[in-house]
Formats: structure tokens, C-alpha cells, sequence
């Protein structure tokens, strides 16, 4: 074999080999690419992880900040109640005229602007908390009220302990109720309280 034969066969073989390490280029570039998708999505899919964490973090105070609301709206509300019911064994002759319920049903129907309910034979009775509750007093009473018209107190409100009468409450002293214990001392109880 002559050195022209020798070169052309190192030539065909240097080809060949430089094909195949063409095509291993190419597919590594190929397999490059698909690993810098897969690390762009990953790194997409981190970012949004993290603000699916911020969000969940921020939903998390303010869920515990409305929980915080919430216990302490309940525990005015059971201040009020306990108030309300102190006021119903306080005054003798409040529990013969309205219940509580009743009171509730007053004051649903004020706040809702005086709107007529849709059932207005009746008061709203009291929730199934009420009827179990240590404060209830009695079963509420049907009560049939003016259509369209505003709950007002059937009683006059005593004005001082003379015995003075009067159908309005003082500006001075709102819904105060002056009341003589037991050691005989003059004491306003108020809603307040």
C-alpha cells in the first residue's frame, strides 16, 4: 500500500469519525436545550410557589386577624347577653312585660331601618342558643305589630325613685334605671355596666 492509499483511508476514517462526533454535538445540544426548559419551568414554577406562599401568608393573618375579630365580638356579645339577663332578674316587673326574644326581634326589625319582616304576625323567636341559654327568661310571646311600624316600649320609664312617670327616656341619663339594693343605696344600673 502506497502512502497515497495510507492518507486516504486516514481521511475516510477522520470523516467518519468527525460525523459521529457531529451528531454526539448535536445531540448533546439537543439534550442541553431540554435541560434548560425543564430548568426555566422549574424555576417559573418556584416563583410561583413563592407567591402562593406570600398569599397563603398574608390569607393566614388576615384569617387571624378576622378570628381575632370574631372572639372578641363574641365575647361582647355575651357581655351584653349576661348584661341583658342581669338587667331581666334586677327589675321586678320587666320580665312580666317582654323577653328577650321579643327584644331581639325589636331591635333586628330598628336596625334593619323599621323594614316590615316578611312574617309580621309574628316576633322572630329566639335562636336555638337562646332556649338553652342560662339567660333566657321565657318562651317569647306573639306579638302583632303595625305594618311597616316600629317597636315602642309598652311601659312608661320611671324617672327617679319619687315615682315621677314619664313616656321618654332622659337625655341625660339613657335607658339608666335607678334601683335601691338591699343596703339602701341609690345605684343607676346602666347598660354599660
Amino acid at each position: 500500500m502506497d502512502k497515497e492509499d495510507f492518507f486516504r483511508q486516514k481521511s475516510k476514517s477522520a470523516e467518519i469519525q468527525i460525523k459521529r462526533l457531529n451528531r454526539e454535538v448535536d445531540s448533546l445540544k439537543t439534550q442541553l436545550q431540554r435541560k434548560t426548559k425543564t430548568i426555566d419551568a422549574q424555576e417559573r414554577r418556584l416563583d410561583t410557589l413563592a407567591d402562593a406562599l406570600k398569599e397563603a401568608e398574608q390569607r393566614t393573618e388576615s384569617s387571624k386577624h378576622l378570628n381575632q375579630k370574631l372572639q372578641n365580638s363574641q365575647h361582647e356579645s355575651k357581655r351584653y347577653r349576661t348584661a341583658l339577663a342581669a338587667a331581666f332578674k334586677l327589675i321586678d316587673d320587666l320580665k312580666d312585660k317582654t323577653t328577650i326574644a321579643e327584644l331581639l326581634a325589636q331591635t333586628d326589625q330598628q336596625l334593619l331601618g323599621g323594614a316590615p319582616k316578611q312574617e309580621p304576625d309574628t316576633t322572630a323567636a329566639a335562636s336555638p342558643e337562646d332556649s338553652s341559654d342560662e339567660y333566657y327568661i321565657r318562651k317569647p310571646v306573639t306579638r302583632k305589630y303595625p305594618e311597616g311600624g316600629i317597636a315602642t316600649p309598652r311601659r312608661p320609664v320611671k324617672r327617679e325613685r319619687e315615682g315621677d312617670w314619664s313616656s321618654e327616656d332622659s337625655d341625660e341619663r339613657p335607658l339608666a334605671k335607678a334601683r335601691k339594693l338591699d343596703d339602701r343605696i341609690l345605684r343607676n344600673i346602666t347598660p354599660d355596666e
